[in-house]
């Protein structure tokens, strides 16, 4: 049984190896919104849950690519209220540790946001040589950057601090599937609802297989709170899978969804006067008042929370302000920069 589950996801997941200088990098999800909503959890039947088309990974270690198409789907059925078929191949064979198996997260939201190709264009069927040697023509790349994305937005794991509340939260509100990574023995994996049998599992054992999977829907299973995922792999024939609060808790180390921005100036003119200089990694009442002015510039995103948390997303927005008036793009709101937000807000 180990090899074969082996076979199927062991190798898809692979840990972030960037310097801590490059993930604070990383849009995190408390600086797009100030505080999730609360859902209210219920029993949901079965016939209730939300499902999407199926994909069998057949093998390969595409399990994060399979993920991101997934979520693509979700998006764009939202969208255009159609199915649309994303290419899974597209997306594995453009990865940074090529011909080696496997992603890395950060990897694949790069990928993500050059676009991907449809299914019809570029068949996902085969092993790992089998998706890389698939043929994209350049026109066939192009069609695919018409859904490229912004950006990713990572969600704190359960096991260190994130909530199941959260993730929920997540798809009551957007209506998007989220992509999880969960580490696990076969025998704990094996059945509609994983559970936790080996407590001494540490997420660099040996014994531990890594799998990406999606996170579709949310609900009470007698009474206690679960998430609905869409699975790739196909072990055991089970597609849709029950996990309880305990194993995501203990069990899950990455989520992440993506995001597209929207620029819309606001109609009512912010009044603030800047004292004081604002850099990046700041959490202040300031930052708050400098994303609402930006927002009525139209160099903040206008469907992100004004968080007061001075971190990627408001780095870039600064120096598009920057750009705008022929400061020079630093990021920093320094002397300069405070002046001219004056001559507009003050």
């Amino acid at each position: 049984m180990l090899s074969l589950f082996k076979k199927y996801n062991s190798n898809g997941c692979l840990f972030d190896n960037r310097p801590p200088s490059e993930k604070q990098k990383d849009v995190k999800f408390d600086e797009i919104v100030a505080k999730a909503n609360a859902v209210q959890w219920r029993e949901k039947p079965e016939s209730e849950w939300r499902k999407f088309p199926d994909f069998d990974q057949n093998g390969a270690n595409c399990c994060v690519a399979a993920s991101a198409k997934k979520l693509l789907g979700i998006y764009y059925q939202q969208k255009y209220g159609d199915w649309v078929d994303f290419s899974a191949a597209h997306i594995y064979q453009r990865r940074i540790n090529k011909p080696n198996p496997g992603m890395f997260s950060y990897d694949l939201w790069n990928i993500l946001k050059q676009g991907t190709t449809l299914e019809d264009f570029a068949p996902s069927k085969g092993d790992d040589s089998k998706l890389d040697s698939v043929q994209v023509t350049p026109l066939e790349a192009d069609i695919g950057t018409k859904f490229k994305i912004d950006t990713s937005i990572d969600l704190i794991p359960g096991n260190l601090g994130g909530s199941i509340d959260e993730v929920a939260s997540v798809i009551e509100t957007t209506g998007k599937g989220i992509m999880a990574w969960f580490y696990f023995t076969p025998d704990e994996w094996s059945r509609d609802i994983p559970i936790i049998k080996d407590y001494s599992l540490n997420i660099l054992d040996s014994r531990a297989c890594h799998h990406s999977v999606s996170i579709v829907d949310y609900t009470l299973y007698y009474g206690k709170k679960a998430l609905i995922i869409e699975d790739s792999a196909w072990f055991g024939g089970i597609k849709r899978r029950i996990i309880l609060e305990e194993f995501f808790q203990k069990r899950n180390y990455y989520l992440g969804y993506f995001m597209n921005f929207k620029f819309e100036s606001d109609s009512t003119r912010p009044r603030h006067t800047f004292n004081v200089d604002l850099s990046f990694g700041m959490s202040n009442p300031e930052v708050i008042f400098l994303q609402e002015c930006l927002k009525y510039d139209g160099t903040f995103p206008s469907n992100v929370d004004s968080t007061g948390n001075f971190l990627t997303i408001t780095l870039d927005s600064v120096r598009r302000f920057q750009a705008k008036y022929g400061i020079p793009q630093t990021g920093y709101v320094g002397e300069i920069t405070r002046a001219k937000l004056n001559s507009i807000y003050s």
